[in-house]
């Protein structure tokens, strides 16, 4: 059986239909949802709160058999907070250890010079592995050489490399502005799966190096105006923890929560839009309040922001026209060497060639292959993405 949760100690799940009383409780976990009948749900032996499978961490999979295995009925299950919480010493060891110090101490008062001063054991100035790896994560990477004259498409590159990974599980493959391809596995023994099988036939290497992560970004939407402008950031941040209690106490906590700036929405009147960076804990208690915070008396909608920066010089990725090498101005509508605003094809979509992947489109266009490839890099790196499904990230993302 495969179960979501890494480690976690066999289940049992009570094969049972909820009560009235239980159709009245509330779910365990931070949904606060009531259970409902047809609601699957497991029931925790310690405290007896109710959970609903999709908030627990094991599969409709793993329940369905179970379930199905009347035999499993005396297992008991902990929830994560009951399997989180110490353990309380057994009344005799505790008694034990009493008398045994008891006993110590009267040695020592019986015999001082058996008293020793222990030197302070100096610590060594290294820095842990884990204080080395926070701020990064372990990347499964393949990565492919690009070919000369002949540059890969998202479309190309999965065409190319799909015989060779057909029963090997995948992440996503991103096509990278000097025409590699990056091919991105969950595990260390995918990735080595997929090497033996492309190395015969591909210029491939396996990307070792640990990747720099960076924090995520959000985007508030709907702030008064004509109470909050760009220079007042703090207030902004103090009226939303005064709010929203469970991000406070984050933010109490000492966890990142800073507004980076405040701007007006030239399409709405009296309203601005604020972005802020957060930690990865903020950035997931955002997502739990369903992407809502309250701000003063309204209820403003919370967007994801991924900021692809792009060369206005050259028209490509990762830095700005300041720091642009390219010396030839590249128009982001037709490729032409001029600048995009006086381009006489400017609005005829049909004469639009862009300049990263030669399609008929702008360079800016958001489905533009090579875009959003650098945009699925960006999230790769960003801390907490990797919790939120497809499903959960496009209704709520904003590409800048």
């Amino acid at each position: 059986m495969n179960a979501r949760n890494k480690g976690a100690e066999s289940p049992t799940i009570q094969n049972e239909t909820p009560s009235t009383s239980d159709m009245l409780r509330q779910c365990g976990s931070k949904c606060k949802r009531f259970i409902s009948e047809g609601h699957d749900f497991l029931r925790c032996h310690s405290c007896q709160m109710l959970f609903h499978l999709t908030c627990t961490t094991f599969d409709q999979e793993v329940y369905s058999v179970i379930k199905a295995k009347q035999r499993f009925d005396d297992i008991s299950w902990k929830c994560q907070g009951c399997r989180n919480a110490p353990q309380q010493p057994n009344i005799n060891d505790l008694m034990g250890m009493i008398a045994s110090l008891q006993e110590r101490i009267q040695t020592l008062e019986r015999n001082p010079k058996h008293i020793v001063q222990q030197p302070s054991a100096i610590q060594p100035n290294v820095r842990s592995e884990s204080k080395v790896l926070q701020g990064n994560q372990i990347t499964h990477q393949v990565i492919l050489a690009a070919e000369t004259g002949n540059p890969m498409t998202q479309q190309s590159f999965a065409d190319k490399v799909k015989d060779n990974l057909r029963s090997i599980p995948i992440k996503n493959i991103i096509v990278t502005k000097d025409g590699s391809g990056i091919i991105n596995f969950p595990n260390k023994t995918s990735r080595d799966d997929a090497f033996s099988n492309l190395k015969n036939s591909f210029n491939v290497k396996i990307n070792n190096r640990p990747q720099r992560t960076i924090l995520p970004k959000v985007t508030i939407l709907d702030v008064d105006s004509t109470e909050y402008k760009n220079k007042d950031s703090e207030k902004l941040k103090e009226a939303i923890c005064e709010k929203n209690p469970t991000l406070k106490a984050l933010v109490d906590q000492g966890k990142t929560f800073e507004i980076l700036f405040i701007k007006e929405d030239n399409r709405k009147i009296n309203l601005s839009f604020a972005v802020a960076k957060v930690s990865k804990e903020i950035f997931k208690e955002i997502r739990l309040l369903n992407y809502q915070l309250y701000i003063d008396f309204q209820r403003c909608r919370v967007s994801n922001r991924v900021h692809v920066t792009q060369c206005y010089q050259c028209q490509k990725f990762g830095h700005t026209k300041t720091n642009c090498k390219s010396d030839v101005q590249v128009c982001r509508f037709c490729s032409g060497n001029h600048i995009s605003k006086s381009c006489p094809g400017k609005g005829n979509i049909d004469s639009y060639k862009c300049a990263n992947c030669d399609s008929n489109h702008s360079t800016t266009y958001y489905k533009c292959p090579v875009l959003q490839s650098q945009t699925q890099l960006l999230i790769n790196r960003t801390q907490g993405m990797e919790e939120i499904s497809k499903n959960d990230l496009h209704p709520h993302v904003i590409v800048t």
